[in-house]
């Protein structure tokens, strides 16, 4: 059994788990994915640009998984709440990733700006699609007990 058959065996089983064993799955995925990108990424760039991209995509994945957890817990709430937590996690994440940038870019003075900035922005933007078809798909599942 190879690895890539252990890890596709790994995430249907984790497909077929109930709904509160999300979290886990979430974090494995995005684990997993992480660990491929670094993989592909390590064959293409240079070593000094690697750990900056490594940066940016790690600051990306916290920002998506404290995504998926606010979009949990509003999802628990009536319309209006939702909405409120929704757009406050929303402006929350804002602020952290700001802030985030901003010391990595403080204490790292040796980062390469570049490779960084476009790590950030295209896991970033990749995550957000993500983020806004697994609300999608959350709100499609509801939509029958609703109605």
């Amino acid at each position: 059994m190879t690895l890539l058959t252990i890890a596709i065996d790994t995430i249907k089983n984790l497909n077929r788990k109930e709904e509160h064993n999300t979290v886990p799955r979430f974090v494995f995925l995005g684990g997993i994915g992480l660990l491929f990108i670094t993989f592909v990424l390590s064959h293409f760039l240079r070593s000094e640009l690697l750990s900056d991209v490594m940066i940016g995509c790690i600051l990306s994945l916290t920002n998506a998984f404290l995504g998926y957890m606010f979009i949990e817990r509003a999802f628990l709430y009536q319309s209006n709440l939702f909405v409120i937590f929704s757009l406050g996690g929303l402006a929350l994440r804002f602020f952290l990733m700001v802030v985030s940038v901003a010391i990595v870019l403080i204490l790292l003075p040796s980062v390469n700006l570049a490779a960084f900035l476009v790590a950030f922005m295209t896991s970033y933007a990749i995550l957000l699609f993500a983020e806004v078809f697994y609300v999608n798909s959350k709100v499609d599942q509801l939509k029958p007990r609703n109605a």
